[in-house]
C-alpha cells in the first residue's frame, strides 16, 4: 500500500494524515512577510541581493539600501538565508506602524553586539527590535524606541552567545508592550539608551538590517524571516506563529 506524503517547501508535513510539521500562521492583519526560505522571492546578481520580496500580497518590497546582503552562501535549518555585512535594506513607509498603533512584529535572525534587526522610524516615535550587548556581556533587547524622549523598552535576556540563531517577538496592544525571545516572555523597562538617541533621525524610513539614516548598527549576521502585523496577536495567535519558526528553521529552546 503506498504512502502519502505532502511536502511544503522540501519539507514533508503531513505523512499517512499524520501532521509533522505545522507551517502556518495567522494571517488577519498580516502587513509583510518576507521569506528567504522563498529564493523565488529573492532578486539577486551574483548572490548579492537587490530585492526581497513581500510575501503578504501587499507588495511591500524590500529594496537594496546600504551595502550588499547575499543569498544562497549559507542555511538554517537546511533552508536559504540572507546573510548581511553591514548591510540595510530599505523597507516601505507602509510598514511602518504609525502613532501609536498596535503591532506585532516575529523575526528569525542572528547578530553580533551592538546591532538592529528591524527599525521603524515614523519621524518621531521609532519601533526597533534588536541586540545590545554591554560590557559585562550582558544581552539586551530593545523592542520599541520612543524617539520624542529618547527611551527604549529594554529587557534584559541574560548572557549574550554568539553565533545562535535567535527567534525574537515584539508586540503592543494599545497599552502593554511585550519582548519574547526565543519563545520566552521577558519583561521590559523604559531607559535611556543610545540606540533611541541616534536613530531618532525626525524622518520616515523603515529598514532590516539596521537604520537609513545611521550605519553605525548594521548587523554582521543573518536575518531568516519577518513577519509584520499591524495588530497586537493574542498570546494563541503569538504562540501559533513561533511555532511556525521554530519548527520551520529547526529551532531548539
Amino acid at each position: 500500500m503506498g504512502h502519502r506524503i505532502i511536502t511544503i517547501d522540501g519539507a514533508v508535513v503531513i505523512t499517512d494524515g499524520i501532521l509533522l510539521q505545522d507551517f502556518s500562521f495567522p494571517q488577519e492583519g498580516l502587513v509583510a512577510w518576507y521569506d528567504a526560505a522563498d529564493v523565488s522571492s529573492i532578486t539577486s546578481s551574483n548572490n548579492i541581493v537587490s530585492q526581497w520580496n513581500d510575501k503578504s500580497g501587499n507588495d511591500y518590497h524590500a529594496i537594496q539600501e546600504r551595502g550588499g546582503a547575499t543569498t544562497l552562501t549559507s542555511t538554517l535549518g537546511g533552508r536559504n538565508i540572507l546573510n548581511f555585512d553591514h548591510a540595510c535594506m530599505r523597507l516601505p513607509a507602509a510598514t511602518i506602524p504609525t502613532g501609536n498603533s498596535n503591532y506585532t512584529i516575529l523575526m528569525v535572525w542572528q547578530a553580533d553586539r551592538i546591532q538592529t534587526g528591524i527599525n521603524f522610524d515614523s519621524g518621531s516615535n521609532i519601533h526597533q527590535m534588536g541586540l545590545y550587548m554591554s560590557s559585562n556581556n550582558d544581552l539586551q533587547t530593545f523592542g520599541h524606541c520612543e524617539g520624542n524622549n529618547n527611551q527604549s523598552l529594554v529587557a534584559h535576556v541574560g548572557e549574550y552567545i554568539s553565533n545562535t540563531p535567535l527567534l525574537a517577538t515584539t508586540s503592543y496592544n494599545g497599552v502593554d508592550r511585550i519582548l519574547r525571545y526565543s519563545g520566552e516572555f521577558h519583561s521590559g523597562a523604559f531607559e535611556v539608551t543610545e540606540e533611541c538617541i541616534l536613530q531618532d533621525t525626525g524622518t520616515v524610513n523603515s529598514s532590516l538590517g539596521g537604520a537609513i539614516a545611521n550605519s553605525l548598527y548594521d548587523i554582521t549576521g543573518f536575518i531568516a524571516e519577518v513577519i509584520i502585523y499591524h495588530r497586537a496577536l493574542s498570546a494563541s495567535e503569538i504562540q501559533h506563529a513561533e511555532g511556525y519558526l521554530t519548527s520551520k528553521w529547526g529551532l531548539v529552546y
